[in-house]
């Protein structure tokens, strides 16, 4: 399997148009980035870079690996933004009960009745849920 660094690295050679460029991107010298590039060189089974000098161009196959590095790390980096989110809590499932949970009138009379309403979660009970939880049982009424 090809590395994703190595991928993200082969994009940045093709944005700034050198190693040195791309190597001061991932934050690598760029002798360790000629090395990297060379390593994926050798996973892909052909040439990705025509070197001549400092600068680089990419090839036919190093074109086409860019176009496809670009959807795979995008992928890469919705996926951990989605486990950030979950880890986080800033999406996810939260199920809230209420004693009048169908309309609108029978939210209010409950209300004006003082009947009680339950906020629970649905999962963890992580510090970032008690405090959604507060919030909710407030604007409850609760």
């Amino acid at each position: 399997m090809l590395d994703p660094r190595k991928l993200k690295l082969l994009v940045e050679v093709a944005r700034t148009g050198t190693i040195a460029g791309a190597a001061l991107r991932a934050d690598v010298t760029a002798s360790a980035a000629s090395q990297q590039l060379s390593a994926l060189e050798r996973q892909a089974g052909c040439s990705l870079l025509e070197r001549s000098g400092r600068s680089v161009r990419l090839t036919a196959a190093g074109h086409t690996l860019v176009s496809h590095a670009t959807r795979v790390l995008a992928e890469i980096e919705a996926a951990e933004e989605a486990l950030r989110d979950i880890a986080g809590l800033r999406d996810g499932q939260l199920r809230v009960e209420t004693d009048a949970r169908r309309a609108p009138a029978r939210q209010a009379a409950a209300r004006r009745a003082g009947q009680a309403r339950r906020v629970r979660p649905y999962g963890d009970r992580s510090p970032a849920t008690e405090s959604m939880i507060r919030h909710l049982a407030r604007q409850l009424g609760g």
